[in-house]
């Protein structure tokens, strides 16, 4: 069965149609149709879905880069027990 890129990028870095959709002002409804049924689309919604890709890219650096920061402050104390609803990283 043949599919489109888009989906086999999104399989591979865990990016759900509702994510893509929302970098990329698609529903998910007609990304699906793109990926599986619609080998031709126009140029302005492949740019869209392009433009899309990249905002995830761009969003996920920030939370891993958040991540980082994090990671890094409580490097020393990662195993310590803490009231759950009580601290915030």
């Amino acid at each position: 069965m043949r599919v489109s890129k888009i989906l086999l990028f999104r399989e591979k870095y865990d990016i759900t149609r509702e994510e893509l959709g929302q970098a990329c002002g698609l529903s998910s409804q007609r990304i699906y149709m793109i990926e599986m049924y619609q080998p031709r689309i126009r140029q302005e919604t492949a740019e869209k879905l392009r433009d899309g890709m990249l905002t995830v890219v761009q969003r996920r650096n920030s939370r891993i880069e958040e991540f980082r920061r994090d990671l890094l402050k409580h490097w020393d104390t990662l195993s310590e027990f803490v009231e759950e609803n009580d601290y915030e990283l």
